[in-house]
């Protein structure tokens, strides 16, 4: 009944930590003419340190290989009053004949990733700064992955993962989203996000955010505004093939193309949109944290439900120890158990209200114990506090209360 308990109350911390939080974006803003241009801008990502956006172009005629040869990677820096400076594409080592776009950038922000193998060989590349300027690309060989099936790709900063437009035959429809993570130093072949994510339609441009949940991309599949739209969707249960119901993003989508989203440091968006004439050009939205209260009130009330036909009079309330604390050997196995306890809370905002059954000197031992063990190790996130650490009459057994706080 314990363990019941303790997976309820411990679902009600993951959902409200991750799912209460509601992203809303403002309004769009175009990025001015010193990275737009009068061709086609699209693939916008920021450098680590917020001071670069890279972006490729198309149609342009100072690309190499001219206009109607492939995209270009270009970039612009911005200083510290928040100007960008006029875009270049003089990058000798990232761009030629072929599609070249940046599709991440590694965590250190020294090394990024190509959607391009620069050889002979499929998949795509990365290359390493050295001295301020990129060197020549390196290929990352992808199982199944070739030159011909390959319409988009995004590499994850931690580099153990990343989301792949494909064509493929045994696909849902004309581009499906896959995924491929890194297994002993080698990349696992691309399998498909399900029917949920994936439709008759198009699904292209994925970017993942950091801790790996909410995977944004652009779909001419799913009901939407215009051409194709802007979605999101969140994993479940920790599973690559299972997700949420794409949400459309209609703060950013328009009747026209939206496509190739990516966010930055969780605060701001660069996506295209072509909104604004024939060609695409890159906008920008800044990010804002909502709560979605009436969810959490959901939420708890039907968790209270659950917990009381499991035990009316359960308290939610968790049995640490059910003998007194009284020599060394069991302050030593106590605290292990604590520790294991307290493991699951780790980053979340939660409170720790500690009773103990008596004021008997052994259940006050007891208490200093929890107490000493929690403040001492940090065994729950920094958001947390102790709020309530004196001694009450309970019902026979030294117990911590975990409760939810705003």
């Amino acid at each position: 009944m314990i363990k019941q308990l303790i997976g309820l109350i411990f679902l009600i911390f993951a959902f409200c930590n991750t799912y209460s939080q509601v992203k809303e974006f403002t309004a769009p803003v175009k990025l001015p003419s010193q990275i737009n241009s009068k061709a086609e801008d699209i693939y916008p990502i920021l450098s680590t340190d917020g001071k670069t956006l890279y972006f490729s172009r198309a149609f342009d005629s100072k690309n190499v290989g001219g206009e109607y040869a492939g995209l270009d990677v270009w970039f612009s820096t911005r200083a510290a009053n928040g100007q960008w400076a006029e875009a270049k594409n003089d990058l000798e080592n990232l761009n030629n004949k072929d599609n070249n776009a940046v599709i991440g950038i590694k965590a250190d922000g020294q090394t990024i990733y190509l959607l391009n193998s620069y050889s002979r060989k499929d998949g795509i590349a990365f290359s390493k700064k050295v001295k301020d300027q990129w060197i020549k690309p390196e290929p990352i060989d992808i199982p199944g992955v070739d030159k011909n099936n390959l319409m988009g790709c995004y590499m994850a900063p931690s580099y153990d993962v990343m989301i792949l437009s494909l064509v493929q035959n045994n696909g849902y429809g004309q581009e499906d989203l896959y995924v491929s993570e890194l297994v002993n130093g080698k990349w696992t072949k691309p399998e498909n996000l399900g029917a949920t994510i994936n439709t008759s339609g198009f699904e292209i441009s994925p970017f993942l955010s950091p801790d790996k949940r909410r995977l944004y991309f652009a779909s001419d599949g799913h009901p939407g505004m215009g051409e194709a739209d802007l979605f999101m969707a969140e994993k479940q249960y920790d599973s690559w093939s299972v997700w949420s119901k794409p949400v459309n993003l209609k703060e950013l989508n328009s009747n026209k193309f939206d496509a190739y989203l990516t966010i930055s440091n969780d605060s701001v968006a660069f996506f295209s949109s072509n909104r604004a004439g024939d060609y695409s050009d890159i906008y920008y939205s800044k990010i804002q944290e909502a709560y979605n209260q009436d969810s959490i009130s959901i939420l708890l009330a039907e968790t209270k439900k659950m917990l009381d036909e499991i035990n009316p009079e359960s308290n939610y309330s968790y049995i640490v120890c059910d003998k007194p604390l009284i020599n060394n050997s069991t302050k030593e196995a106590e605290r292990a158990s604590l520790k294991k306890f307290f493991a699951q809370f780790a980053g979340l905002n939660v409170t720790v209200n500690i009773s103990a059954k008596n004021d008997s000197y052994e259940d006050q031992a007891s208490y200093q114990l929890i107490k000493e063990t929690i403040e001492a190790d940090e065994l729950v996130g920094k958001k947390s506090v102790i709020t309530k650490v004196d001694p009450l009459v309970d019902r026979g057994c030294t117990n911590i209360k975990v409760t939810l706080t705003k």
